[in-house]
């Protein structure tokens, strides 16, 4: 919210209106959005961070297994039938996985697991959702919850 109020804010002219003037800012950057989701060809911002960024995503902070949780755990459980239908293969409780908490995008965005932010002392901030975009071209919302 406050670097939101600090972008708006250096923007606003008007002396005699500022709230009019803030509610035109805000409506104008809106709008924007709107037709960017709608017309994503006409975000050139993006299409050159892409052609510019390497495509590796780089996992950091490994968080180990516990022997009683790769055992008794039921949302463990879930991760690992996940993993295995995802990879085309039978459900192995032993399959060798290594579990990571946050992952470097392209972009240079860091992006964190639920899992991690659970662990230990809680973030100020919360950087475990992303929006990514789906085959139609539509955005998709979603909430990192650990990466294997």
């Amino acid at each position: 919210m406050e670097r939101a109020i600090g972008e708006v804010g250096h923007k606003i002219c008007s002396k005699k209106a500022p709230f009019a003037n803030l509610a035109n800012i805000i409506y104008e950057k809106e709008l924007v959005k709107i037709l960017l989701l709608q017309y994503p060809s006409l975000d050139l911002s993006t299409t050159s961070q892409l052609k510019a960024s390497k495509h590796i995503y780089a996992p950091q902070n490994q968080i180990k297994f516990l022997k009683r949780e790769r055992k008794n755990d039921p949302e463990f459980q879930l991760y690992l039938q996940a993993i295995c239908l995802w990879l085309e293969i039978d459900f192995d409780v032993e399959l060798a996985i290594e579990r990571w908490g946050k992952i470097q995008l392209p972009g240079g965005t860091l992006l964190r697991s639920r899992l991690s932010e659970m662990r230990g002392k809680h973030p100020s901030r919360s950087a475990r959702y992303f929006e990514a975009d789906s085959r139609n071209g539509k955005p998709v919302f979603g909430e990192a919850l650990a990466f294997f």
